[in-house]
């Protein structure tokens, strides 16, 4: 009899099968992404984390000082970048060893596979502990408010998060909204948005663009003093 899969093959069974055939595609759209939307917010000198990581198109392509790549995924290792350094397991197991170390924890579609609340209200205040005074915290991920049904077409997503649930989130676990976007990327890599990377920055560069197309929300957030919000 077989063993049964472990959380970690079961991450790497279904991101095998749905990311085959667009790797090349999926890459070339983060490396624009990367330069114009988020850079801006990531100084070259800092050290950044990308939380459920996967096969790292947005570490391997953002500029940074020091690298960190967390994931479930054992194939994350060999995906991501040299200089690039992979943490397989979960944030709250590493905490000790990257506590204070951090200046942005940047996370995309990965909050929607937490398994309750509970759990994903400890992994943003991890984050807030992990981060330095003044660090930052990036998120994207589906919007529910304008994903209706498709948000249940992957086997993985448990937890319907709306713009509207992330910044209530961060103001209850201590993180101050610098930037809020309803709509940003289309759902999926399979979606309309073209992936010729001229036209991808123009999308970007467009705002009528993402509000016709974009269903994922987009927040920057940072370390709320203690006069400003609640603290974890």
């Amino acid at each position: 009899m077989s063993p049964e899969p472990t959380p970690a093959d079961l991450v790497q069974a279904i991101y095998a099968k749905r990311f085959a055939g667009i790797e090349a595609r999926r890459n070339q759209v983060w490396r624009v992404i990367c330069r114009i939307a988020f850079q801006k917010w990531i100084p070259t000198g800092a050290a950044v984390l990308d939380l459920g990581g996967g096969y790292g198109e947005f570490i391997n392509n953002i500029r940074a000082e020091t690298r960190y790549l967390v994931d479930l995924n054992p194939e994350s290792r060999q995906r991501a970048q040299t200089g690039v350094r992979v943490l397989t397991g979960t944030l709250q197991q590493f905490e000790p060893e990257l506590s204070g170390k951090l200046d942005v924890i940047f996370s995309s579609n990965f909050l929607e596979h937490l398994p309750s609340k509970d759990v994903l209200l400890e992994t943003v205040r991890c984050c807030r502990r992990i981060l330095s005074p003044s660090g930052r915290l990036i998120l994207m991920g589906p919007n529910i408010r304008l994903l209706a049904s498709e948000h249940w077409d992957f086997l993985d997503h448990h937890l319907p998060l709306s713009d509207r649930t992330i910044e209530e989130l961060l103001k209850v676990t201590g993180f101050r909204v610098l930037h809020q976007r309803a709509r940003f990327l289309p759902y999926t890599f399979r979606a309309r948005l073209p992936s010729h990377p001229a036209l991808v920055a123009a999308y970007l560069r467009f705002p009528l663009a993402q509000a016709l197309l974009g269903r994922q929300f987009f927040f920057v957030a940072e370390k709320a003093t203690s006069e400003e919000g609640p603290t974890p």
